[in-house]
């Protein structure tokens, strides 16, 4: 009988609420189990309170941060070696890639992540790193360790969040975080990866859709504007006289092809003038 590991808990930090998942991960059969969600509040069970107290204890926590409250920017950072550098990568040369290229980024993208979170740049902080990919002279190596070396490329994603706001988090959940994203941009950074240079990638939400830019080896948060599906809800449902249990089936049927041809050209009109706007 397969046997999930420990389960993960997804916190998913709005502008005004969090909510949260259990997720646990069936190696075995390689499935992934996405509980229901719910609403951390002051009535929220015993239960649950257990199950966060418990993710707490064994750092199983991941938190999806809304747009609003943090920024993830992915980069290709290049760092050329000295030439005093020893022929082969070591565990301390390592560690000063990965700091410089920690560094690299936060400098390069601290202003413009400010400006987009409205804040001020001196209150501006890393909360969250990744490295996804080292190359060595253009090569992808699993193990840089003891490699022949030249000038490398590290990939990596660096998440921005005001300094208080994430000083909230830390009070509440202190160290238990494996992975803080904002996941707008994470989707879009992975949907861009097709494209070899440039995209410009559009998150349609509910209210508000967000633009990411690949632009060579950056890819970030690029702009955004107070348009979503629930305006072109909104606009299916006028056009054809339904109310607002049946739009998303409405909708789900016209995806799928079906429906008869007066409904597909009412909602044709509707999504050209909406996305004329988009």
């Amino acid at each position: 009988m397969s046997k999930d590991k420990e389960p993960i808990l997804l916190l998913a930090f709005d502008e005004h609420k969090v909510m949260m998942q259990r997720v646990t991960i069936d190696e075995a059969r390689r499935v992934i189990n996405v509980g229901s969600s719910s609403s951390i509040t002051n009535t929220t069970s015993l239960r649950d309170k257990a199950m966060i107290e418990r993710a707490i204890q064994k750092k199983r926590i991941v938190a999806r941060v809304a747009p609003e409250r943090a920024r993830t920017v992915y980069a290709e950072i290049e760092l050329p070696r000295r030439e005093s550098a020893p022929v082969s990568i070591d565990e301390a040369e390592l560690e000063r890639m990965i700091t410089n290229s920690i560094w690299k980024l936060f400098e390069s993208e601290r202003s413009a992540v400010a400006a987009a979170l409205e804040i001020p740049e001196g209150e501006t902080v890393i909360v969250d790193v990744h490295i996804w990919e080292i190359a060595i002279n253009g090569q992808t190596v699993m193990n840089p360790l003891t490699l022949a070396s030249g000038d490398a490329v590290v990939t990596l994603s660096a998440t921005f969040m005001r300094e208080s706001a994430w000083q909230t988090m830390q009070r509440v959940f202190g160290d238990a975080f494996a992975f803080i994203v904002e996941f707008d941009s994470s989707l879009a950074y992975h949907t861009s990866k097709q494209y070899i240079e440039e995209a410009l990638i559009a998150i349609v939400g509910e209210r508000r859709t967000a633009l990411y830019r690949k632009d060579g080896r950056r890819f970030c948060y690029h702009d955004g504007f107070p348009w979503g599906m629930e305006r072109l809800g909104n606009e299916v449902r006028n056009a054809c006289g339904v109310n607002e249990e049946i739009v998303a089936y409405v909708l789900d049927t016209y995806k799928r092809g079906g429906g008869n041809a007066l409904m597909r050209s009412v909602i044709d009109r509707a999504i050209h003038g909406e996305t004329q706007l988009l």
